[in-house]
């Protein structure tokens, strides 16, 4: 049987290959020391599968709009392509790696910190451009 290896910037760092399985994971920790039975179970799973699903979609919007702002600007595609190694910065999902890791210490990858500075930049000239125009 072969393992399903997550794509970049996906899985849970535990060994486990899609959300689903690290939602299930978190459900049967969360029963267990609840002791609930199967249909509390069932109603915690379905409450948490809620919340995740949402939550992905306004990661998907941020991401989106991230990438969206960046690839309006040639001199920023241009440097988020340089900066990450792409063939075409449209390769780019928008994705943004987390302030902090799992265990709540800061993420101080010089990568991060220079997306942080690209979106930032294009962020800043989009608003320039709409105060101007107003």
């Amino acid at each position: 049987m072969t393992q399903r290896r997550p794509r970049h910037g996906q899985g849970s760092g535990l060994g486990l290959s899609t959300a689903g399985e690290l939602l299930a994971m978190l459900c049967r920790a969360e029963a267990a020391s609840a002791r609930l039975d199967p249909d509390q179970f069932g109603d915690l799973v379905h409450a948490r599968g809620e919340l995740w699903r949402s939550t992905a979609g306004d990661h998907e919007r941020v991401s989106a709009d991230r990438r969206r702002a960046v690839l309006a600007y040639p001199d920023l595609a241009r440097r988020l392509r340089l900066l990450l190694d792409l063939p075409d910065a449209k390769r780019w999902t928008g994705y943004m790696p987390p302030a902090v890791d799992q265990n709540g210490r800061p993420n101080d990858s010089p990568i991060r910190a220079a997306l942080v500075k690209l979106v930032h930049e294009a962020y800043t000239r989009e608003h320039a451009g709409e105060a101007a125009s107003a």
